[in-house]
């Protein structure tokens, strides 16, 4: 399960390039990722995906496992989008369809991403998380503050859910000036071959 503990911190889009990665990456392994964000889903959006029925419908009895689920044009990739929002998004969630959901996914496919919504403004992320084998959270440098990162990480643990690992976003990389100066000065040592040899 992939989150972070506020919106716009990027958890979206890591799902998906890590899904993509999977996908490409693990030979005859096939990857499902779920949009569990039935509020505000935006999977459908990157993929460029229409309207379709989704984990809204699914949990409200109107579609079926099968037909939820889309391809996106990249091979072992499979995904189930939002849907259409619902009003009791978390109540859904915590239903014993969402189990039955998952427990057949799981029998269908190697791996599940699941992006939920961020953890501080609803209870979404601390319902799935007893649910999955981990949480990756996902983090804005330079906007989240520690101690929203620590309640966020409190409110997933008293809901006994487990992080295993942490993704680091909007990172700004700064070369020392000494260090600046020696990469120019080592690439301006390479003749126009040379450097055209060290591109290809």
């Amino acid at each position: 399960m992939i989150t972070s503990a506020l919106a716009g911190e990027g958890k979206t889009i890591t799902a998906i390039n890590l899904a993509i990665s999977m996908a490409h990456d693990l030979d005859n392994k096939s990857i499902l990722l779920i949009d569990a964000d039935m509020r505000k889903g935006k999977i459908a959006k990157y993929f460029g995906l229409g309207s379709h029925p989704g984990l809204s419908e699914l949990l409200k009895g109107n579609a079926d496992q099968e037909g939820v689920l889309i391809n996106p044009g990249i091979p072992n990739l499979t995904v189930v989008l939002a849907g259409k929002t619902p009003k009791n998004a978390s109540e859904l969630l915590n239903s014993k369809k969402m189990e039955q959901i998952l427990s057949y996914f799981k029998t269908r496919f190697d791996y599940i991403l699941i992006d939920t919504p961020p953890v501080m403004p609803l209870t979404d992320a601390c319902i799935l998380g007893p649910v999955v084998d981990g949480i990756i959270m996902v983090i804005q440098a330079g906007k989240t503050q520690r101690d929203i990162i620590a309640h966020a990480e409190q409110r997933l643990y008293q809901a006994r859910a487990k992080t295993i690992g942490y993704v680091l976003t909007n990172i700004e990389y700064h070369l020392p000036q000494y260090l600046y100066r020696y990469v120019h000065q080592y690439d301006g040592n390479y003749s126009y071959e040379e450097k055209a040899a060290a591109k290809t």
